[in-house]
């Protein structure tokens, strides 16, 4: 709708660029504010939101220039973000003494957030990630474009708003099945609205494109792992000369 929002002294300020700033502050923010007593210092937390914003500018850029020749991918370029975000902020984890897996569960939520921001008013304002055309009255239509489409962007970010504040506030008694689980729900999401995306690429089995199949991959696994750490027994610890269940 509008790509550049404005201009600072004849330099533009563009849409998507400034969502994604004001996404990872406000984000980042939270998080820091409502974080658990013990989990990360300042100096940990400032370093963990460093690994992932250049994992998250690096990573897509990355895939999209080695896997896709320099194109978007057909939107599977974004998934070069877990690809180095994730290793990074575990190497971090297992150098400082963090709890991985806590780390995971309590900061997946707030990504899911950035990415809500991102779709919603980056890739909204900026007319990417387009969707296929309709007829239904809240339809958009974007400069350029002949025909009323869906408006897909604010239908993941919708989707990735609900996922946010539905497992914010979730505790879960086995460490990396929130994390799992918020996983699952943001590939459930992107699986739902691929059929009314365009530029997603061709597609070549069950008349599904690459982007559905990975993002529906990425669900099933996450979903798989998440159930077994819910049926695993819990381990036996000792502490003070008593047995307990951690």
């Amino acid at each position: 709708m509008k790509p550049i929002l404005l201009h600072l002294a004849e330099v533009p300020v563009y849409s998507y660029g400034l969502a994604m700033i004001l996404g990872a502050f406000l984000g980042g923010a939270m998080a820091w504010r409502m974080r658990p007593q013990g989990l990360f210092e300042l100096s940990q937390y400032l370093n963990l939101c460093l690994l992932t914003t250049l994992g998250a500018s690096v990573g897509a850029r990355w895939l999209g220039a080695t896997a896709f020749g320099g194109s978007s991918g057909a939107g599977l370029s974004s998934l070069g973000v877990p690809l180095l975000v994730v290793p990074a902020i575990f190497i971090y984890c297992r150098w400082s003494g963090l709890d991985y897996r806590r780390v995971f569960d309590y900061l997946m939520p707030f990504a899911v957030l950035g990415a809500a921001f991102q779709r919603t008013f980056g890739c909204f304002l900026a007319g990417c990630c387009g969707g296929k055309a309709t007829g239904l009255p809240w339809g958009v239509r974007f400069p350029g474009m002949a025909a009323t489409v869906h408006p897909t962007q604010l239908y993941l970010g919708i989707g990735l708003f609900l996922t946010f504040f539905v497992f914010v506030g979730w505790v879960s008694a086995r460490p990396g099945r929130k994390a799992l689980t918020v996983l699952a729900c943001y590939a459930v999401v992107c699986l739902l609205v691929a059929p009314l995306r365009i530029g997603l690429g061709e597609p070549f089995w069950l008349e599904l494109t690459p982007y559905a199949w990975v993002h529906g991959l990425i669900a099933l696994l996450s979903l798989l792992a998440a159930t077994y750490l819910s049926w695993k027994p819990p381990k036996l610890g000792v502490a003070h000369g008593t047995t307990k269940r951690l």
